[in-house]
């Protein structure tokens, strides 16, 4: 049984709370204007988090193979979407302890 108490540590593989995600965007995030409508614009992001899970097929047959976890970004004024890689995210905050 672990000496910490259960909610301690993150459920799952790519749920980031808040204070992780604001951590790993203080870091990478360097746009200061959407590029598409040229806005100094605050990003949003969805929860709950990673809100997407895109699936990967071998090519053939209709066959789902897997899936990838993405944190979704969207500009507030235009909707411009980024998308980032929540396994990079992981592995950002597992080097980069509080």
């Amino acid at each position: 049984m672990p000496d910490e108490p259960q909610g301690a540590t993150r459920p799952g593989r790519y749920q980031f709370t808040d204070e992780e995600i604001e951590r790993f965007l203080a870091e990478k995030w360097m746009l200061e204007e959407c590029e598409v409508c040229r806005q100094a614009t605050v990003w949003g992001y969805f929860r709950p988090r990673p809100l997407l899970l895109i699936t990967t097929s071998d090519g053939g047959n209709d066959t789902i193979t897997g899936s990838l976890s993405f944190l979704r970004l969207s500009c507030n004024n235009c909707g411009n979407s980024k998308f980032f890689d929540a396994e990079v995210i992981k592995r950002w905050l597992d080097a980069n302890p509080k």
